[in-house]
């Protein structure tokens, strides 16, 4: 197993004074040593000592709408947030890397968090294929406390066979831990009821008209869509 080796501010000039080993700054970004190079990351304490490892989609980046703007209300919350990046984004690619790629970056991502803020409580999360790679690695995290999902990608938009439901249907199914899951109704992906029927024990947040992104009309996620998200998610991490 990897290890994350090092990280580098980019702007130490940022620094305040720190909470658990890591600066409280509005924005404290890192490039995080992974194998086979560097990789973006933000990394804010909040005013408990719970965290978030938050990334993104396939096609998304860092700065993904609904993962950006839902870790910026985590942290105004008081929550920890850890948003990452997978290596193929970092270079410029557009198609993800292979899964056992996809998982030994985020686990060493979560071990650097893990190695310099101490986190009483860790929970791993992610939007759609973020979030895929997340329930897949959480059970092998000592310190993972749950799961987060956004948008989990239960089957492909089309052409739905039970050989593509197999391992998607039992990654949420062998998770082992406490599971959040945020889904919109209207999610080509799998919609809240289908989750709901494979993870009865799920904590469902449903977004009634929602799409893969959980925006009710074509585009961005709305802004009372991402409170009401974050409210819920900072009640279940506790």
């Amino acid at each position: 197993m990897g290890t994350a080796r090092a990280a580098v501010p980019l702007r130490a000039a940022d620094s305040e004074p720190s909470f658990g080993g890591v600066s409280a700054v509005k924005s404290n970004n890192l490039m995080v040593e992974v194998t086979g190079g560097h990789i973006p990351a933000r990394m804010n304490a909040g005013s408990s000592t719970s965290w978030l490892v938050l990334t993104h989609g396939a096609g998304g980046t860092i700065d993904d709408p609904l993962t950006a703007g839902l870790a910026s209300r985590l942290r105004a919350r008081g929550l920890g947030v850890l948003e990452t990046t997978f290596l193929y984004r970092a270079e410029g690619r557009r198609m993800p890397d292979r899964m056992i790629v996809l998982e030994r970056t985020l686990r060493e991502v979560t071990d650097y968090l893990v190695k310099r803020a101490k986190p009483a409580r860790l929970f791993l999360g992610g939007k759609s294929m973020g979030g895929r790679v997340a329930a897949r690695i959480a059970k092998t995290v000592p310190s993972a406390s749950g799961v987060c999902l956004l948008s989990y990608p239960l089957h492909p938009p089309s052409k739905i066979t039970e050989a593509n439901l197999v391992d998607r249907r039992e990654t949420l199914r062998t998770i082992g831990l406490p599971t959040f899951v945020a889904q919109g109704t209207n999610d080509p992906f799998g919609g809240p009821t289908e989750i709901a029927q494979i993870l009865p024990a799920a904590t469902l947040f449903s977004v009634e008209g929602g799409d893969h992104d959980l925006a009710i009309t074509r585009g961005v996620v709305s802004k009372t869509t991402l409170d009401e998200l974050a409210t819920r998610l900072v009640a279940f991490i506790g």
